[in-house]
């Protein structure tokens, strides 16, 4: 009886040769898979050293957005004339309960009016932590976009000086009438 338990096929029972083949095989996808797996791997952080910027500015103004959100429902809320007091006289909400629900409350009304009376802003250090990431995040995302826009122009603009076209044109813009196409002779049949 063999000792590998992992290929029994590759013993002399199953044919023998046939065993070594499978196992040469399964050698072979296993490289072959971390190989892709670390190419994968390889071509992510290169990625990421090029766009660190840009996915750092969308991740602290995600962070700081997602700070904010809370308190801006609440202040919607209170704008729109559900406080912590009930509804507020003359306001939009008054003015729809007054006409829509005739002293009748239920429903979505209601929802927001208990909304309105139990709800409270974010303390005012969660506040300006969370509009100074949002800004932040939009600066560094600005910046990336800046930079990248700069690499593009500079590199249209030295395509342009060695007159070659930078890839991606097309030509429908040129101005100077000579079409790739207008060179290549008819073919009438």
């Amino acid at each position: 009886m063999s000792s590998n338990i992992f290929l029994p096929f590759a013993t002399p029972h199953y044919g023998g040769g046939g065993g070594a083949l499978f196992a040469e095989a399964l050698r072979r996808l296993i490289h072959d898979q971390f190989t892709i797996g670390a190419a994968f791997v390889q071509q992510f952080v290169d990625m990421m050293k090029i766009n660190i910027f840009a996915v750092l500015g969308v991740l602290l103004a995600t962070v700081g957005f997602t700070m904010l959100l809370p308190s801006l429902g609440v202040a919607v809320v209170n704008v729109v004339g559900f406080s912590g007091s009930g509804v507020v006289g003359g306001s939009l909400a008054a003015l729809i309960r007054s006409s829509v629900y005739a002293g009748y409350i239920t429903g979505i009304f209601s929802w927001f009016q208990s909304f309105g009376e139990r709800a409270v802003l974010a303390s005012p250090r969660t506040l300006t932590l969370g509009g100074a990431l949002l800004v932040i995040g939009a600066g560094v995302f600005g910046y990336w976009s800046y930079r990248k826009m700069q690499r593009r122009f500079s590199v249209e603009k030295e395509a342009a000086v060695d007159g070659k076209r930078p890839l991606g044109d097309d030509d429908s813009d040129d101005d100077d009438g000579h079409h790739p196409k207008q060179n290549q002779p008819l073919i009438k049949r």
